[in-house]
């Protein structure tokens, strides 16, 4: 085995998102080394950049009535009143100091006067979404938490570290284990207190709003180390997210603008507005969860869905002068035209897709995950949203937990003696304990496959309407998958920049997240805010209690590893009732590609022929020179879409960054054709040569990018915390 790195801080931090980063600036200025660990750039990637419109916080700046006491009651309301009544009033107390001091930091929120400009969002009863503007709010906030960590002393931080395991001892988390991705070699972090703001995990789906590295990582870190993940059945669905074409350089859930500001027509391959047979007047009264069930439950049911497997949106069948005027906010309309998309000639496909976790580690007020040493924030945590999440509150909770829990750990690692370093036997017991699926030469599939089916499984069968049979069909599918894994799964590349390596451990995390909603929603006999069965269709009040999912073992993977459900007590009644049965083994029956995703397949609606693609690789080995691929040719997908599919059928070695898809982030610059642009908005041409977007490259199309450290340059960090 290769020399282990080892470094030291008071505080780890593992997501370099919004709530992360603000828990590193508070452990910061609590005194507190930090040392920041982000599996993509810090800075970049994760959700908080893809943050569009709303950070709701009560200053009562445009209705004087509105007060953290408001607030605290519409989010209960939306809640379903599962939210944990404590961690809510501590959100919504603290949530306009947080904004405060972001707009102090020098984020731009915008103004009316002397005071924040305030907007109106459903569900809140008074104007409380504080905005920079209409597409980057969330951008702008993690931008100035950026440059506050790099200005804070006592922060250090490093991308591209993918963390695999946590250290625990005798009960505590003393630290991580993590995997530089630059050069696939292992990192050792001791620390008094972790905080985990790794977000949620809603790629868990085959369709997401969110960023790629949203696999659920943090959440299963912590299950392995003794946390409890708690609501996991609560995955709330936005009903009309971008499928097909492509909306460049919009967020996923651009067309809710057509449904929102305009007069749209949603409609199935037949023509038909099969909403309007339910609710006529579904344009003002359809909420956010019918409109995802309805929507959902005609393209998985209807048999009638789009070529590219959703519905249509529409508004050509309203006056151009209406089109333009309802939908040129911020240039919307005028931005779509630009790229060959005119809403007044027809219909855009859109889709229901996953948005967001309610559920995640059961902490308190401190962030404190019960398990010493531990502490989590931001989507990775359970308890401020209940079952259902309100627009606008995402921004604002992460300000408030990540500052929490950066403070807790800060005063934690403060008492702590940590003074335990394992022998070379020891850490390589834990090292190859955590690599044990990454056998040279399986038979097995490769991890993308293995990522697809999963996402297949929970998208068909543990989606937005669910079903017992079903539930349990996908319990059986996702435990042969996780035997398929620790047989073992192919990879041809796993040197510097891997996909397949990352892939791979994603898949992991994935497993365990996807297994615990399973269990959860099993469990939960009854609808209620966005988990909704229709064996169980009303709320029932004798489950106004939460769900809690633990793993007894913590000395297996997480793919095999036995996860267990509990009810406890909640609001409004004190009794425990059991969940159904349900297996808790792996079922060895095999793995298959689902024919949908066979990879000889390429004929799908929008083909036009072939296209040709040179792209420049290099690597420490071999010098820079140009492969030639052969694709299929649609002009309604995008440079990225074209690097995604040689990743996933032509060259697993090929390497790229890919983060936000939407232009946000900006990780996926390259050149094309000799002039720079962002993969993910940028529509794919008949030749294409792509090259890195400086040189020399570190690998293929990976450059050098402004952002948390990386190992290039690094020494070896062996000094005392």
């Amino acid at each position: 085995m290769d020399p282990v790195e080892v470094a030291h801080a008071d505080v780890l931090v593992i997501g370099g998102g919004g709530a992360g980063a603000q828990a590193a600036i508070a452990a910061a200025r609590a005194g507190s080394s930090v040392l920041l660990l982000e599996k993509g750039i810090f800075g970049r990637s994760g959700c908080t950049v893809m943050g569009a419109f709303s950070c709701c916080a009560a200053f009562g700046h445009a209705d004087r009535r509105d007060n953290p006491a408001v607030h605290f009651e519409d989010t209960l309301t939306a809640g379903r009143g599962m939210n944990a009544p404590d961690l809510l009033d501590v959100f919504t107390r603290e949530a306009p100091g947080r904004v405060q001091d972001l707009y102090e930091m020098g984020v731009p929120f915008a103004r009316d006067g002397d005071k924040f400009a305030q907007a109106q969002m459903d569900g809140h009863t008074y104007p409380r979404a504080c905005f920079i503007d209409y597409f980057h709010t969330g951008r702008g906030m993690l931008l100035g938490l950026r440059q506050a960590a790099q200005r804070t002393p006592g922060i250090r931080s490093l991308s591209e570290h993918l963390v695999s395991s946590l250290l625990c001892l005798d009960g505590r988390v003393w630290g991580a284990l993590a995997l530089d991705l630059s050069n696939m070699q292992p990192l050792l972090v001791f620390a008094g207190a972790t905080v985990v703001a790794t977000g949620g995990g809603s790629q868990v789906y085959l369709h997401s709003t969110v960023s790629a590295d949203n696999t659920g990582d943090g959440l299963s870190l912590a299950l392995a180390a003794g946390a409890t993940l708690r609501d996991m059945e609560f995955v709330q669905f936005y009903p009309t997210v971008t499928l097909y074409p492509r909306l460049v350089g919009l967020d996923p859930t651009a067309p809710a603008t057509l449904r929102l500001q305009a007069r749209a027509r949603i409609f199935n391959s037949r023509g038909e507005d099969f909403i309007d047979r339910v609710l006529p007047d579904w344009r003002f009264k359809g909420t956010r969860d019918f409109m995802a069930r309805t929507i959902y439950s005609e393209i998985v049911h209807g048999k009638a869905a789009s070529p590219h497997g959703g519905v249509f949106i529409d508004v050509s069948h309203l006056p151009g002068e209406e089109i333009e005027r309802e939908l040129g906010v911020d240039g919307f309309y005028q931005r779509l035209l630009a790229q060959g998309i005119d809403l007044k000639k027809g219909p855009i496909e859109t889709t229901v897709a996953a948005h967001y976790f309610m559920g995640g580690i059961r902490i308190d007020t401190d962030g404190w995950s019960g398990v010493p040493g531990l502490f989590a924030a931001g989507e990775a945590v359970a308890g401020y949203h209940g079952a259902n999440r309100l627009a606008g509150n995402a921004l604002s909770e992460i300000l408030v937990s990540g500052r929490r829990a950066g403070l807790s750990a800060a005063r934690e690692a403060s008492g702590a003696s940590c003074r335990i370093e394992p022998g070379p036997d020891q850490f390589e017991d834990v090292w190859e304990q955590s690599t044990r699926f990454l056998r040279a030469g399986s038979p097995g599939p490769a991890p993308s496959e293995v990522k697809m089916i999963l996402r297949h499984v929970m998208w068909e069968k543990v989606g937005v309407i669910r079903e017992r049979s079903q539930l349990e069909r996908a319990w059986l599918d996702l435990s042969s998958l996780a035997d398929t894994v620790n047989q073992g799964m192919s990879m041809r590349y796993a040197g510097p920049y891997s996909r397949e390596v990352l892939d791979a451990f994603e898949v992991l995390h994935m497993l365990t997240v996807a297994r615990a909603i399973v269990l959860a929603a099993l469990t939960r006999r009854e609808s209620r805010g966005a988990h909704f069965r229709t064996d169980y269709p009303d709320e029932d009040q004798a489950w106004s209690k939460n769900i809690d999912i633990n793993m007894p073992q913590t000395s297996g993977l997480p793919a095999d590893a036995r996860i267990v459900v509990s009810v406890q007590p909640g609001v409004g009644s004190s009794e425990s009732r059991p969940g159904e049965d349900v297996p808790d083994s792996p079922c060895p029956t095999g793995w298959a590609v689902p024919a949908a995703m066979d990879k000889e397949q390429s004929v799908r609606p929008g083909v036009e022929g072939w296209a040709l693609v040179e792209i420049e690789r290099t690597s420490e080995s071999v010098p820079p020179h140009y492969d030639t691929y052969q694709v299929p040719y649609d002009p309604g997908l995008t440079l990225m879409d074209v690097l995604q599919h040689i990743y996933l059928r032509l060259d697993p070695t090929l390497a790229f960054r890919h983060a936000c898809d939407c232009s946000y982030c900006g990780v996926c610059a390259v050149r094309l054709n000799g002039r720079p642009v962002l993969a993910c908005e940028t529509m794919m041409t008949k030749h294409m040569r792509v090259e890195p977007l400086s040189k020399p490259a570190l690998r293929d199309l990976i450059t050098q990018q402004h952002g948390g450290q990386s190992s290039h340059g690094r020494r070896k960090t062996n000094g005392q915390h």
